[in-house]
């Protein structure tokens, strides 16, 4: 479950975003949270279910036809497949017609979350 940032959940964000080597400078990671509060920008922290706690966060740029995954901070006792996927596939719902972008870094797994996606897919359309 993706829920957006808000100045509410300011020091749990900073928390996350430490687990990042380049968000450890405070300076740093506070220029950082202001960038994700304009128009092409978008933080959401992430939960498990609706009744848990956060677990991490995933910061993105958006363009007209593309969302973009800059990263993902989780939890280490979280950073599971199963968590990556969950967290692409809240993002791809809440911007269904917008195609699912990622850095270098998360392209490996976008890639390996498409692929299974598309597999699943056709395992569907094919009881239906």
């Amino acid at each position: 479950m993706l829920v957006p940032y808000s100045e509410e959940y300011k020091k749990i964000t900073m928390g996350f975003m430490s687990y990042r080597k380049e968000l450890k400078d405070v300076d740093f990671l506070s220029n950082e949270i202001n960038l994700f509060q304009t128009d092409n920008h978008q933080l959401y922290l992430y939960k498990r279910r609706p009744e848990t706690d956060f677990v991490g966060l995933i910061a993105t740029d958006l363009g007209e036809n593309y969302i973009y995954v800059r990263y993902i901070c989780l939890n280490p006792a979280y950073r599971t497949r199963k968590n990556f996927y969950n967290i692409f596939n809240d993002l791809q719902n809440l911007n269904k017609k917008k195609h699912v972008l990622s850095s270098v870094e998360l392209s490996r797994m976008v890639n390996n979350w498409k692929r299974d996606k598309k597999i699943q897919e056709s395992k569907n359309n094919g009881r239906a």
